[in-house]
């Protein structure tokens, strides 16, 4: 049994996350990604979900909670605080335990679904939300999607929760030391009431979700890898139509924090790592059995109070009894008729591992260039306390370093020649440091330098590199775009997370003030669609790497007159990402029409008003074939423009108004 574990263990390691990669998930999340969210929303917030408790599967979420510019204290308490202060008794035996009412100075009641109704309005009509679900509200920032919800914060610890405070723990979890520095937080109260449709509620719920990130942060590994399990198993087996509403992943945290409090810390192994998840399986039937399931903060919320019926609930039974009896004990052979043995799995694991660490190190690096821009470009205000913690940090430094070169002009006439050439040096340094670093997108902005320089002959040698090494790429975004042979090949010879990186690429981002994008592209703007990206507060756009490398290249041969090799080199533009790219196409390929309009307009002096669209449509329409595109092509475009606004998570107020001038950010 022990080995079984030990190696179902290992197994778990592998696909939910390393002792290394959690803490490295927990860092990235905790304090990078909210120094990066708070200079977006210049509010104080903080950043839970499983994605800050160091889990990332499938489902997990990142959740931003902001602060109302409000304190709320519990009644004989008082408060120094000079904000607006509202008043709350969480032992009202009036209202169901664990949730309360608000009031302000002169007792009047604050309605939870009125304040709720009121803020989603307001940020409803803020051009980077997407959608509203509950009291949610999913809102863009650098393409990625992350729930925003609001709250009030409790000074102090409330007064239904101070039995946890003193509860008698026989195993001594969670310790003094961390029930101390729990309760010195409080706690936030969100609008959410105890009824079920929450529609015309006026109670709050107390919400421990700060403290609930420090405890899974005590958890040891096997800890965490149970729990994250669960999850799994409950979305999975026990997360099917037909009991669908009846469970949520709040509640197997709930029964993780009990069964962690009521067992030995010595207990948790890989050894026992099987035992420990059909405990956690036992205790989760017995209280769908007993219909109560205790807040481990506020034993007397039941949470499952009118969660489910008879019929429902004997559904919820047969589902976990199977669970317990069959399903639990199939996952050990399930893993060992693959033929993985402890030494494989510790092989996959070193493997994956330097994969994860790729991937957070990619995702922080293109949030972090995306903020630079936003603060170069003056789209938002500089925030100090941002800044300072960028200066602090070597990676969030080197990627917002690595955008100052956009901004850098050099070429400007109205300042001496000396300042021009310190400029020119520090630019070219950075370019340098950046094309080391990775073997495709890193290398483009120094071709494009030089091409802006009139460099052709040095920016044909940068991009020979890029072109000859295509082959070599194993991801792209994030995601492997390299054959599985030949991945495994170049998995097994490189070391660590900086090689993997050199050995791929991803889109790079092109702030619309940059001084590195050639005329040809950067003229192409109209000031509509630049007025537009301004009001959304976008300060860039993408574009495939691969495709800027042989634009440039087009534009090379082409001002050095070599017919032959920039016909060449368009045909290569066409394909690239067909051939290397695979699931990028829609975006690439809006990326690839464009570029084609623009070298052709620039090799046949095809010349329109980019102000007119009517004037440039004639145009357009007249030169099909010396643009090389027909009316087909046209409203493919047009398909793949929508497929990437929508993969991307962009708001419909932002797309309607992006495409009513027929562009492209």
């Amino acid at each position: 049994m022990k080995t079984k574990s030990e190696v179902f263990s290992r197994f778990l390691s592998l696909n939910i996350g390393t002792e290394r990669i959690v803490k490295l998930r927990r860092l990235v999340f905790n304090k990078y990604i909210k120094c990066i969210m708070f200079h977006y929303a210049n509010i104080p917030l903080d950043v839970i979900g499983s994605k800050s408790e160091g889990l990332d599967m499938s489902g997990s979420d990142t959740d931003i909670i902001c602060r109302l510019d409000v304190t709320a204290l519990e009644k004989g308490y008082s408060s120094n605080d000079t904000k607006c202060i509202w008043k709350y008794d969480s032992l009202n035996k009036d209202i169901h335990p664990g949730y309360v009412m608000l009031e302000t100075d002169t007792n009047e009641i604050v309605s939870s679904h009125e304040i709720l109704k009121n803020v989603l309005q307001y940020e409803m009509n803020d051009p980077l939300a997407k959608e509203q679900h509950g009291p949610a509200i999913t809102r863009t920032s650098l393409s990625e999607d992350h729930d925003y919800v609001i709250g009030v914060q409790s000074e102090y610890w409330p007064k239904i929760a101070i039995e946890w405070i003193h509860r008698k723990r026989n195993y001594g979890w969670p310790s003094q030391e961390m029930i101390n520095s729990i309760v010195q937080k409080g706690c936030y109260i969100v609008p959410i009431g105890s009824s079920r449709s929450h529609t015309v509620d006026d109670d709050w719920r107390l919400s421990f979700c700060l403290a609930e990130k420090e405890l899974v942060e005590t958890f040891n590994h096997t800890q965490l890898l149970v729990y994250g399990v669960l999850k799994v198993i409950q979305k999975e087996i026990i997360d099917t139509n037909n009991v669908q509403p009846l469970l949520c992943s709040y509640f197997l945290k709930t029964v993780i924090f009990w069964v962690v409090e009521e067992t030995s810390f010595s207990f948790w192994t890989p050894q026992n790592i099987l035992c420990c998840l059909h405990l956690c399986v036992e205790r989760l039937l017995q209280f769908v059995i007993n219909k109560n399931c205790p807040n481990y903060f506020v034993k007397g919320n039941n949470m499952f109070r009118k969660r489910f019926n008879a019929s429902q609930k004997e559904v919820l039974v047969q589902k976990l009894w199977v669970l317990k009896i069959k399903t639990l004990n199939r996952f050990p052979y399930y893993i060992m008729k693959q033929n993985l043995n402890i030494d494989m799995l510790d092989h996959l694991i070193n493997q994956k591992e330097e994969l994860n660490i790729f991937r957070l190190l990619f995702m922080i690096g293109r949030l972090c260039r995306n903020m630079a821009c936003t603060i170069l470009s003056k789209i938002l205000p500089i925030n100090k306390s941002v800044l300072s913690t960028v200066k602090k940090v070597p990676i969030l430094r080197k990627e917002f370093d690595s955008m100052l070169c956009h901004f850098i002009a050099s070429d400007n006439k109205t300042i001496g020649n000396k300042k021009r050439y310190k400029l020119l040096y520090l630019q070219m340094k950075l370019l340098t440091e950046n094309s080391t670093n990775n073997l495709v997108s890193g290398k483009a902005w120094l071709a494009s330098c030089f091409y802006m320089q009139g460099k052709y002959h040095e920016c044909l040698q940068v991009t020979d590199i890029v072109s000859d090494n295509l082959y070599v790429c194993m991801f792209h975004n994030g995601q492997k775009i390299m054959k599985t042979d030949l991945f495994k090949n170049v998995l097994n010879c490189v070391s660590d997370a900086t090689e993997i990186r050199y050995f791929s690429s991803y889109d790079i981002i092109i702030p619309f003030k940059s001084s590195l994008l050639v005329k040809e592209i950067s003229e192409e703007f109209s000031t509509q669609l630049l007025q537009i990206n301004n009001k959304y507060k976008y300060s860039t756009f993408n574009i495939c790497p691969r495709l800027y490398i042989y634009f440039l290249r087009c534009l090379c041969y082409f001002r050095l007159g070599d017919t032959q090799r920039y016909e060449n080199e368009y045909e290569k533009m066409k394909s690239v990402c067909d051939t290397y790219c695979g699931s990028f196409s829609p975006m690439h390929n809006t990326n690839a029409f464009f570029l084609k309009i623009i070298f052709n307009k620039i090799r046949h002096n095809i010349t329109f008003d980019q102000q007119n669209s009517f004037d440039a449509s004639r145009v357009i329409i007249k030169h099909t074939t010396e643009l090389d595109f027909t009316i087909d092509d046209i409203s493919e475009n047009e398909e793949n423009i929508n497929e990437h606004f929508f993969s991307t998570g962009l708001s419909s107020k932002y797309i309607n108004d992006i495409m009513s001038v027929g562009g492209e950010p």
